[in-house]
Order: C-alpha cells, then sequence, then structure tokens
C-alpha cells in the first residue's frame, strides 16, 4: 500500500480490517470516493463493506477471483447501499469461489424511492391455509387475501406466493404476484436463502416488479448487477465508472494464481490497480 493511500485511509474513521479481502478493499477506497452518489455517507458505507468482508472467510474466495471482492464493495458504494445482513440493503454473498453483490428488498425499496418513482411499496407472502385470490380487472390486476396467524420460520415450508402493491408518486398502481414455482426458480438453497427464506421471497416479488419501474440510468444499471446473480454462470460485472481500475486488476489475476499477500504487493507495484497494459 502506498504511503499516500495509508494516510488517506487513516484520515477515515473505518473498522480495521481483520482479513486479506477487508484489506485488499480497505487499501483502495480512495480510487472510489468519486462514485458515491453521496459524498456524505462515503464513510458510512466503507465502514459497511468492510465489516462485512471481516465477517466472509476467505477460503470461499478462490485466490485467482480476488477481483470479485472488489467489484461487490465499489459496486455496493457507488450504488449507495450499505451490505451487511443487520441491515438487509445488500449482501456479500460467495458463490463458486467469487464473491458478488445481492440487492436486498430493503435495497430494491430504497432505489425505488431515491429515485422519486413510488409512494408506496408493500410486499406481503401467502402461506398455506390463507384465503388468496390474484384476479385481472378492466382497471388492472387485483388481490384478495386474507392473513392469517403465521409461523415466519417456516416460511420455506409453508409459502406459496409473495407479492408486490405498489403506487407511483403520479397516481399509477399495480401489483405483481410470484407463484411458488416462481419462488423454486430461482432459491439457491443457501446462503440468505436458508436463513432468511421471507425476505428473498419477498424481494422475488419486488424484483419482478422493477422490471417496469421508471428509474433513472444509475438504478436500472444497479439492478441489473443484481440481475447477474440469477443468469447461471454469470460474473457480475463492475459498473462502467470502476472498468479502468478493476480490469487492470482482473488482468494480473488471470496471469497466473496469486495469493492474498501478493496481490497486494503486484496492484501497488501497478499503480494502485489500474490498467498497466
Amino acid at each position: 500500500m502506498s504511503e499516500v493511500n495509508e494516510v488517506k485511509r487513516k484520515s477515515l474513521m473505518i473498522p480495521d480490517a481483520k482479513n486479506k479481502l477487508a484489506e485488499m478493499v480497505a487499501s483502495r477506497i480512495e480510487n472510489v470516493r468519486s462514485v458515491c452518489r453521496d459524498q456524505s455517507e462515503f464513510e458510512k458505507i466503507v465502514s459497511h463493506c468492510v465489516i462485512a468482508l471481516n465477517e466472509i472467510d476467505p477460503k470461499y474466495v478462490s485466490q485467482n477471483q480476488s477481483h470479485t471482492a472488489l467489484i461487490a464493495a465499489y459496486n455496493a458504494i457507488a450504488i449507495g447501499l450499505s451490505p451487511g445482513k443487520h441491515l438487509g440493503l445488500a449482501y456479500f454473498i460467495p458463490c463458486n469461489g467469487k464473491l458478488r453483490l445481492e440487492i436486498g428488498y430493503k435495497g430494491y425499496l430504497q432505489l425505488g424511492f431515491r429515485n422519486k418513482f413510488l409512494s408506496v411499496c408493500k410486499m406481503e407472502l401467502v402461506f398455506k391455509g390463507e384465503d388468496f385470490l390474484y384476479r385481472m380487472t378492466d382497471r388492472g390486476p387485483v388481490i384478495d387475501h386474507v392473513i392469517q396467524d403465521r409461523d415466519i420460520r417456516k416460511a420455506r415450508q409453508e409459502v406459496t406466493h409473495s407479492y408486490c402493491y405498489y403506487e407511483t408518486v403520479t397516481g399509477g398502481r399495480s401489483v405483481d404476484v410470484c407463484f411458488r414455482s416462481e419462488l423454486d426458480a430461482v432459491d439457491s438453497n443457501e446462503h440468505v436463502w436458508v436463513s432468511h427464506y421471507g425476505p428473498m421471497a419477498s424481494k422475488s416479488a419486488i424484483r419482478k416488479s422493477s422490471k417496469c419501474w421508471m428509474l433513472d440510468s444509475q438504478t436500472r444499471e444497479a439492478l441489473a448487477l443484481d440481475e447477474q446473480n440469477y443468469i447461471a454462470g454469470a460474473e457480475q460485472f463492475p459498473l462502467s465508472v470502476l472498468g479502468d481500475l478493476v480490469e487492470g486488476i482482473k488482468m494480473i489475476a488471470r496471469q497466473e494464481p496469486i495469493g492474498f499477500d501478493r496481490f497486494n504487493k503486484r496492484a501497488d507495484d501497478s499503480g494502485g490497480g489500474g490498467d498497466d497494459r
């Protein structure tokens, strides 16, 4: 790490990095300050990124896929969503040796309201035994749902549908329903789907609705990042403004398997991870 970057890093009140993934990202934080949508939120989001990375065992991220931790953290900073299970906005998820950023249903809500598109947005789960009717009328889709007392701990076994009802600031309204077959199609049966099935089922409904929302290009790009998580074999891409930084690091990683200790040294030697082609 260069002395200049070290001084800038220490000027931020962020937690100490406790593993090589967190250290690798923390040492390059200043490279992406300019892409943070809200500079007043920069330090907070960075802190949450470091905390979330500290909680990940580096053994779940392949050494030659180290750059995916940078992509995940930098994209979180760029779209302005702090990762962490305690927040529910976004998560860092290890998958097939890579680290990816996954937006939670609360993150989708924040993006929709931040764009001043939504005025109301509510998600609900339907459990076995509840009266539920989804019908189309000449004024659009209508839901009739009688909610009963339920045990959210049994959501994986008993949820039959999830749905999202929303109203826009211009007076529009709609509802989208995910049937159990749709939930099963995207259920990875691991990570947050196991520990937080209810919120993930709710997210599936709001994710379905978001495809029809009127959003700015930056927010639409943020949602496209999350879509990559549902395409088999797809690698999550960096936002365009981060391309030069991450592509340079990826080139280093592709040349040979690099351990975390050597990774930091090589990236610093190449000018802080920039494109050294």
